[in-house]
């Protein structure tokens, strides 16, 4: 009986030992599974902040992908970033020869072409033209220099510089007129850029009748007399291209009006020089028209920004 009682307490203890090594097992199990998640969690949260770092230089999330080697998790063609706000000057400085933003940042300044009309061949004497009527004010002789050159630059004066391709009407906001002065018996100034749709306001300033007749592509756009001391004559100029004006009473008295319907034109300075501002990008055809040289062409490549230099020269 004694036997028995002492083998049956043995088993109880032999069941109870084997339980309490069954629950340590569950406890260090469990206590594994509990480290394990916990780096899992760190090492996670380790990488999601390297993804947004290069180094010691913050990435903006929003263009992390496009900087890093490693694509994002993220499906990129069903996720559109918001873009960020227009760059500041700073920015568009940074970026004004990539993308479409620095385009659009450009074309607000546009584009300047610039250059000079020359002639190196030989320079022809002033025209000494007599005069048959009111030489007592004009003179016995009148003095016509059609060609004036710069003996430093060669450049050309008075020569028109314009944008011959087709370009649309521009309404830019008025424009202003032109004078024609008749003074000394010559009309001044001799030539001249306007646009069109402006007046012409001819004026007389000697003692003595002058007339005025424009004309454009030989038809007549004015025929006017003016007296001496009279009012001065506003005339529009409504249609584009090279009016000529000349005097009935005094043979050789001429001058030219050019006329354009946009403002992409301009005349030489005593040195040749001309600028035109403004001009869309593309390529486009500039033309020099001269009194007595003639006409001259060249094709360009205006960009949205910059400056295009181009240099003309009559043989």
């Amino acid at each position: 009986m004694v036997c028995d009682l002492a083998e049956g307490c043995e088993m109880v203890i032999s069941a109870s030992n084997q339980a309490c090594s069954h629950r340590r097992c569950l406890l260090v199990i469990g206590l594994v599974v509990w480290l394990i998640g916990s780096a899992t969690e760190c090492a996670l949260a380790t990488g999601s902040t390297q993804s947004r770092y290069d180094g010691d230089k913050p990435v903006s999330p929003l263009f992390d992908q496009q900087i890093s080697g490693s694509p994002r998790t993220h499906d990129v063609e069903t996720h559109t970033p918001q873009m960020r706000p227009f760059p500041t000057s700073t920015e568009i400085t940074t970026v004004q020869h990539s993308g479409p933003a620095a385009k659009e940042g450009a074309s607000s300044t546009g584009s300047v072409v610039v250059g000079r009309v020359t002639y190196r061949g030989p320079v022809p004497a002033p025209m000494q033209m007599e005069v048959a009527r009111d030489s007592n004010i004009c003179g016995q002789v009148v003095t016509v220099a059609t060609l004036a050159i710069d003996p430093t630059t060669h450049g050309v004066r008075d020569t028109i510089v314009h944008v011959s391709s087709r370009i649309e009407p521009v309404d830019d906001g008025p424009a202003h007129g032109s004078t024609v002065q008749n003074t000394h018996c010559v009309f001044s100034p001799r030539v001249a850029a306007v646009r069109s749709g402006t007046p012409a306001i001819i004026t007389n300033d000697d003692p003595v009748m002058h007339n005025t007749n424009i004309t454009l592509d030989s038809r007549t756009v004015l025929n006017v007399a003016l007296v001496a001391g009279g009012n001065p004559i506003q005339k529009v100029l409504k249609r584009e291209g090279l009016h000529l004006v000349t005097c009935n009473v005094h043979k050789f008295m001429w001058a030219y009006r050019y006329a354009f319907n946009h403002p992409f034109f301009d005349q030489t300075n005593e040195t040749g020089q001309f600028r035109i501002m403004g001009l869309s990008p593309g390529q486009h055809t500039v033309s020099v028209w001269h009194e007595t040289l003639g006409i001259l062409n060249k094709e360009i490549q205006v960009p949205v920004r910059g400056t295009v230099t181009v240099e003309f020269e009559f043989k």
